[in-house]
């Protein structure tokens, strides 16, 4: 048993992290275009900035295996196993998290672990996490 879930991207979300990509190749194009090489510094810095923006997008994702959470979202990684798992509830929080949405799940873990997530599959997620983790606190079902 072993599933992986691609976090949901809100349209507001994906703009935002999309447009810096986008305005950085522009100007990363301008910048080696005028042969300067003081430029070479700010264009390495505007490449990995993007770089990592993309690796984000492309990489934000939640696996249940038989014992663990791993959550993946650019260069985070964390691993929670699924016995800690103590609660999951539904929020629009702001804190800082691998979750590309502001539909989010947080998912509280140990003793005092806090996980922030935004499956796009919310209603299979949460059943198979239900599933796995029958003594955990999950939200009532929605129409995601």
């Amino acid at each position: 048993m072993s599933r992986r879930f691609r976090s949901r991207v809100d349209a507001v979300v994906g703009v935002f992290l999309l447009a810096p990509i986008v305005i950085s190749g522009g100007t990363i194009v301008s910048l080696l275009r005028t042969g300067d090489e003081n430029l070479l510094i700010p264009s390495a810095v505007l490449v990995t900035a993007t770089a990592l923006v993309a690796w984000l997008l492309l990489d934000t994702s939640y696996t249940i295996t038989d014992t663990e959470l791993l959550v993946r979202g650019g260069p985070v990684r964390m691993r929670i196993p699924l016995a800690s798992i103590r609660r999951v509830r539904r929020s629009t929080t702001l804190l800082s998290g691998p979750a590309l949405s502001l539909r989010r799940l947080e998912i509280d873990y140990g003793t005092a672990g806090l996980a922030i997530i935004s499956p796009a599959e919310e209603a299979a997620f949460l059943a198979m996490l239900g599933a796995a983790v029958p003594e955990a606190e999950l939200p009532a079902p929605s129409g995601s």
